[in-house]
C-alpha cells in the first residue's frame, strides 16, 4: 500500500468500505480523481497492477477487492470518517434504485432518519417483491424511540408479518400504528391502510370481517393505490369464503 501514490491509497481505503463498488459510486465519493478517466482509469490500473481487484459482472462495471485485502484496507479509516462516506454512498444508491444498498449504508452511517425515510418511502414495493424479511430485518435495526414517532413503520412492520403468517405481532403493529396516526383528514390514506391491514390480521386468525368494515376501507383509500385495493378485493373475497359465497368469492 505505502508504494502506491497518495490518490492510489486514498481510492483503495474508500472503495474497499463498500461491499460492491463502480467507477460512478468511486466518483461521488472522492470528487473527479487527478487521473484523465477518473475513478474508471484508476480502476484499470489497480486491475494492471495486481492490487486484488475482482470483476463482478460482465459489463465490468462492479468491483470489489479479495476478501483479506478489504478486511486490511477497512483498518486504515477512522470510524469518524466512514460515516460521511457511508452517508454520501447512501445517496448515490438511493439516486440509482438500489434502495437495499442505500438504506444499508445509511444503517452503517447511522443515520437512522435517513434509513427510516427510505422505509416509510418503500416499504409497500418491498413487500410486493417479497422481501419481507429484509424488511424486518431493516426495521429491527431502527431505535425504538423512532419507531415511536413513525405509524408507517408499525404498517411496514405489520405487513411484513402477516406475510409472514404472524398475525398476533402484526395485530399488535397495527394497534401501534393506529395510535400514532393523526386525527385529521390529510391522513386517511394511512387510516386507511391500517384498516385494511386490521381486517387481514383478523381473516388470518379466522375472524370473519364485517362488510362495514371493509367499505370503510375502500373509502378511506384512494382509488389509484392499486396494491392496497388489489388486498381489500382479496378481503372481500375471503370474506365471501368464510360465509360460504363462493360465487361473490369468484367475483
Amino acid at each position: 500500500l505505502r508504494r502506491e501514490t497518495p490518490e492510489v491509497q486514498e481510492f483503495l481505503k474508500v472503495s474497499a468500505l463498500f461491499d460492491r463498488f463502480c467507477a460512478s459510486l468511486c466518483d461521488r465519493l472522492l470528487g473527479e480523481p487527478s487521473m484523465r478517466g477518473g475513478s474508471k482509469d484508476l480502476l484499470a490500473y489497480l486491475e494492471r497492477a495486481n492490487l486484488f481487484l475482482v470483476q463482478l459482472d460482465s459489463s465490468i462495471t462492479w468491483f470489489r477487492y479479495h476478501a483479506l485485502f478489504t478486511e486490511f484496507l477497512r483498518r486504515q479509516l477512522r470510524t469518524e470518517q466512514t460515516a460521511e462516506l457511508y452517508r454520501i454512498a447512501s445517496l448515490w444508491f438511493e439516486e440509482n434504485n438500489l434502495l437495499d444498498e442505500a438504506i444499508h449504508y445509511a444503517t452503517h452511517a447511522a443515520d437512522y432518519e435517513r434509513a427510516a425515510g427510505l422505509l416509510e418511502t418503500h416499504y409497500i414495493d418491498m413487500i410486493q417483491r417479497g422481501e419481507q424479511s429484509a424488511l424486518l430485518e431493516w426495521l429491527s435495526t431502527l431505535p425504538s424511540d423512532l419507531m415511536e414517532k413513525r405509524p408507517r413503520l408499525w404498517l411496514a412492520k405489520g405487513w411484513a408479518n402477516i406475510i409472514s403468517l404472524n398475525s398476533v405481532e402484526a395485530e399488535t403493529c397495527v394497534q401501534k400504528a393506529e395510535a400514532l396516526i393523526p386525527a385529521n383528514e390529510t391522513e386517511n390514506r394511512l387510516r386507511g391502510e391500517s384498516k385494511l391491514l386490521r381486517i387481514l390480521t383478523g381473516i388470518f386468525a379466522g375472524k370473519v370481517a364485517a362488510m362495514d368494515e371493509i367499505s370503510d376501507a375502500f373509502i378511506l383509500l384512494a382509488e389509484q393505490d392499486d396494491f392496497l385495493h388489489c388486498l381489500l378485493h382479496f378481503n372481500l373475497g375471503l370474506h365471501h369464503v368464510m360465509l360460504g359465497n363462493t360465487g361473490l368469492a369468484v367475483d
